[in-house]
């Protein structure tokens, strides 16, 4: 997202939906590391580009997910991304 998209850094709620029902729900004011500055110090470590993820943990309510089941996560008016959960084959498996 850039900058201009998102109008209270300090203040937007985040959530995750496992076959649309509401897994973890938070706000960016309750990280203990703001935005602007894991963006910042991550970009003093290294390039940042566009389309890049920063991952920074999850509130509450972490949980397993099963092959077959469908994850959807957001910010609240601003973005939402989508994706099946597929069992992973594990490494020399045919």
């Amino acid at each position: 997202l850039p900058k201009s998209a998102v109008p209270d850094p300090y203040n937007f709620e985040l959530w995750l939906k496992v076959d649309r029902e509401i897994r973890q729900q938070g706000s960016t004011k309750d990280m203990i590391f703001k935005i602007p500055y894991l963006i910042s110090h991550i970009s003093s470590i290294m390039t940042l580009f566009e389309g890049d993820v920063i991952l920074t943990g999850s509130p509450q309510g972490v949980g397993p997910v099963k092959a077959g089941q469908k994850t959807t996560a957001g910010i609240a008016g601003l973005l939402v991304v989508r994706f099946d959960n597929k069992k992973r084959r594990r490494p020399g498996s045919a």
